[in-house]
């Protein structure tokens, strides 16, 4: 019998044979069925991804353009508030962010490039609507993406084909609708447009009424929102609806077709959600099914283990034939043997561990360099470094930490530290030990002077433990000058109050615009008196005792800021105080203050208001208006209202409209009689500046003329007023009224050269005017400030016109003028005429005297009774004028009023 060519094999090794290949079949078909399962459950997986992906870019597709048209609609209705169209561009760009964070795979190199290129820009492209932007967005792209991915979810889970032709129907309508959208959508569309849009989406209407109609299994998807898409589709497509109707109509069919997509979706994602379930179950059990086979397969191998003692024993021999230390054993076993890929294994392995020792000599000699170069950085550096353990104890510490802290441990380094500097030690080290990040901060220290000190800490990981680095900088010269500049930047140097920049930001920054309360601003009008006088540091330490005593003032309050707003202004905050707290507030401010140890009156306004939840800007905009009215009024106080405002804004218009009413003329002169006292004769009169506005109706000299010095309008006013009584001089000329004299009041602001150089070429062209022109100085007191002002009135007199002086008594430079003007004329101020002053009878006598010896002639403004009339004529005053002869009259009324007094006299 011939010898099988098996006999000699061992059982073991057929054993072997045959376990090895149930060991490899079992394996191969439990991968092959898991790799299936797995396959088709990854597919059903990335079908929902897909259905993920078609409804996040179908999300930002839908608001973009409903953000479209609602923001179209708000620029074209001029709405302030874009409450619409920014829900809806919160809402793209929710859905854009969910794109940019889930398109990872399934898509060409070409889409994610159009898509998130698309996306990058999103943000910025909707921050401005137009319709080149409108064109260029790859709505062709999306709706392609879209196409696929839905296909996609429905031929997965085998839907009927009815939904593919409807979403086919529906994304071809809403294509159609963006292309035409910035065309249809107009306040006035075009007629033919609108026809050539409805005839475009007709079809897909019909197909989608038939699908309807015919395929039932649309009835739980598309229901009744078709008639509304359709319906609003016709609303806009014509014409002759509404703006506001259409783009009601605008919004619904775009967001009725989008939620008919949505719902063929969620249909299309819920089917896909089971398979996925079913088929990730059929994995999981086809890998446990293959793990239990494999672990019988196993168990039976191990049963005949120990019959292969012999091989493993003769293995061991030959594994240490390996090391080439040791002689090999001669004819221990055959060559052939049952272990000889694993000694072939074993072989491979020493060599490759003697390759890997010798690589891990190399780098550890690395390793001690890189660790000599450390140290060097560690103790070398001019920072202060420690290594800390995870019990936050100190492991080491470079001779620069010494230094600075000498041998304490963490817990008496925390002492050194201020309440405020150990909360914040504790946070850094509790987030570097939770967060594993690098942390950063700034200590404060509880020393005379502060000491700042930067604080970083540095996580490391050796081995299991974790290990951290503090590193320590010594930064108090950097903050202390960073402090100084930031009081420099917020404070004023010689009160030591907030400036008005730093006033602003500590009233935001604390809140107050949250709050209710008084805001002041207050105005000191002797500073620049004081300054001009005695000096700026006068002024200035004057100014600090001032605010010495408000601040102790407003000690008693919980909230208040002060500050100084500018050279002569104070800014002031007073929470919770109100309207019905006025005269505590009015009691606030000194109405003295100590100059040279002594008290002098305080001339200073103060515009208030009290504000509710008012910004910054607001508060002090009121509160300036009421200042500015006080300086207008002057007044000390004024309280901000309605008609504080109001009289600003007045004020605001009329030196708006004040250029133009100097330029037509709207100002003119009204004439005030000067009568000789003893015979009743008129020979003179005083020209006054009169405005009769159409707009604010009768504005009084004071008031514009104010305004007009205010706003460098002055010297053109009194151009214009001098050019009107030049040429009413000239109209008077051979008449009965050519004997009058005209007094043109001229204050010393207005001595400029067009004014002088217009009465030199009057004198020179009609030189009888010099006797008829009597300019009258006003503000004497200022004459003599400035050499400039005496040269120009010098030139006037060298004319030959005749000087007077305004308000005579009021001050000593009205005597001083006097003695360095050629002066013919002296008026009285109406004070001591029939002011509170008349009866002081001395001075007006002294006046008179004085006059009488310079040969002066005397004026008496301000007559309104007969009575004193009669105490003027009897102390020997020659001209007066007064309510009680006339009040001043325009120049035709004057005329006809002064001919008709003259042929009186003549008659009589």
């Amino acid at each position: 019998m011939r010898r099988s060519p098996f006999a000699d094999v061992p059982f073991r090794t057929v054993l072997t044979v045959l376990f090895a290949l149930s060991f490899v079949a079992v394996v191969l078909l439990t991968f092959w069925s898991g790799y299936y399962w797995k396959e088709k459950a990854e597919t059903s997986r990335q079908a929902i991804t897909n259905m993920t992906y078609a409804k996040d870019v179908s999300g930002v597709e839908s608001h973009l353009i409903l953000y479209y048209v609602a923001r179209q609609y708000e620029i074209e209705r001029a709405e302030t508030f874009t409450l619409v169209s920014d829900q809806y561009r919160d809402q793209a760009l929710a859905f854009n962010r969910s794109l940019i964070n889930d398109v990872h795979a399934g898509l060409s190199d070409r889409e994610r490039d159009a898509v998130l290129a698309f996306s990058d820009n999103i943000e910025a492209a909707t921050t401005s609507i137009n319709t080149d932007w409108f064109r260029i967005v790859p709505f062709d792209l999306l709706k392609s993406l879209d196409r696929r991915w839905i296909y996609d979810g429905l031929r997965q889970t085998n839907q009927d084909s009815s939904l593919y032709e409807a979403t086919d129907a529906l994304l071809r309508l809403q294509m159609a609708y963006t292309r035409n959208i910035d065309r249809v959508f107009v306040a006035d569309p075009d007629k033919d447009q609108l026809a050539e849009f409805e005839a475009s989406l007709l079809p897909e209407q019909a197909l989608l009424q038939n699908l309807v109609l015919d395929r039932p299994i649309l009835s739980d998807t598309v229901d009744n929102r078709i008639n509304q898409a359709f319906t609003a589709l016709d609303q806009l497509s014509n014409p002759d609806v509404p703006y506001e109707a259409r783009y009601v109509s605008a919004i619904a069919f775009y967001d009725q077709t989008q939620r008919m997509l949505d719902a063929i979706s969620d249909k299309a994602l819920a089917a896909l959600e089971t398979e996925r379930r079913q088929e990730q179950s059929f994995y999981v059990f086809t890998l446990i099914f293959g793990m239990l086979t494999l672990a019988l397969l196993s168990y039976g191998f191990v049963r005949y283990y120990y019959r292969y003692r012999f091989d493993l024993v003769h293995l061991q021999e030959r594994a240490l034939a390996i090391d080439p230390m040791l002689e090999p054993p001669a004819n221990s076993f055959p060559d052939r043997h049952d272990f000889a890929p694993v000694e072939q294994e074993l072989k491979r392995i020493a060599r490759d561990m003697s390759l890997t020792v010798r690589h891990l000599e190399a780098k550890s000699f690395e390793l001690a360099e890189v660790h000599e170069r450390w140290a060097s950085l560690f103790t070398e550096t001019g920072l202060a470094i420690a290594l800390i353990d995870d019990k936050f104890e100190i492991i080491e510490r470079n001779d620069v930490f010494e230094r600075l802290l000498g041998n304490r441990n963490l817990y008496e380094f925390t002492q050194l530290l201020t309440a405020t500097g150990r909360k914040i030690w504790e946070d850094g080290l509790a987030h570097v030990k939770r967060e594993q990040r690098p942390s950063e901060f700034i200590l404060f220290f509880e020393e005379t002077p502060r000491r700042y000190m930067s604080v970083k800490l540095l996580p490391l990981e050796v081995g299991n433990h974790r290990h951290y680095y503090i590193i320590l900088e010594d930064v108090t010269e950097r903050i202390v000058r960073e402090q100084e500049v930031d009081r420099l930047v917020r404070y004023d140097d010689a009160t030591g109050l907030l400036n008005a920049y730093g006033f602003a930001q500590t009233y935001r920054k604390r809140g107050l615009a949250a709050t209710h309360g008084v805001f002041l601003v207050f105005k000191v009008n002797d500073y620049q008196h004081l300054s001009d006088w005695y000096g700026t540091a006068y002024a200035e330490a004057a100014l600090k005792r001032l605010v010495s005593r408000l601040e102790a003032r407003l000690k008693k309050y919980a909230t208040s800021l002060l500050g100084r707003y500018r050279d002569n202004t104070l800014l002031l905050y007073i929470q919770d105080l109100d309207a019905e707290d006025k005269d505590e507030v009015e009691d606030l401010f000194p109405r003295d203050w100590d100059e040279r140890t002594r008290r002098q009156a305080l001339d200073s306004q103060c515009g208030m208001t009290v504000v509710r939840m008012q910004s910054y800007d607001e508060a002090l905009k009121q509160a300036m208006n009421a200042l500015q009215l006080a300086i207008e009024q002057r007044t000390r106080f004024v309280w901000y209202d309605a008609d504080v405002l109001r009289q600003v804004e007045r004020l605001a218009l009329i030196e708006r409209t004040l250029p133009d009413a100097i330029k037509k003329r709207a100002i003119h002169v009204a004439y005030h009689p000067q009568i000789e006292l003893k015979t009743g004769a008129i020979v003179g009169a005083e020209a006054l500046a009169r405005w009769d506005s159409d707009t604010h109706g009768k504005i009084s000299p004071d008031e514009f003329i104010r305004i007009a010095e205010k706003s460098d309008q002055i010297l053109w006013l009194s151009l214009s007023v001098l050019e009107q009584v030049i040429e009413q001089l000239l109209r008077w000329h051979d008449t009965s009224l050519s004997a009058l004299t005209v007094s043109y009041n001229l204050s010393p602001r207005c001595l400029d050269a067009a004014i002088v150089d217009l009465l030199t070429e009057t004198a020179e062209t009609h030189p009888w005017i010099t006797d008829r022109l009597v300019i009258e100085l006003t503000e004497s007191s200022d004459l003599l400030t400035y050499p400039t002002d005496l040269s120009q009135l010098e030139t006037i007199a060298r004319n030959g016109y005749r000087l007077s002086i305004d308000d005579f008594g009021t001050g000593y430079a009205s005597f001083e003028a006097i003695w360095h003007l050629p002066i013919h004329e002296v008026k009285i101020d109406r004070m001591y005429v029939s002011g509170k002053a008349k009866d002081s009878l001395s001075f007006l006598r002294a006046v008179a005297r004085f006059t009488r010896e310079q040969r002066l002639v005397l004026v008496a403004e301000g007559i309104e009774t007969k009575l004193e009339l009669k105490r003027m004529i009897e102390e020997g005053v020659e001209i007066g004028q007064g309510y009680y002869f006339t009040e001043p009259l325009d120049a035709m009324t004057f005329t006809a009023w002064a001919e008709a007094r003259i042929q009186k006299d003549e008659t009589s």
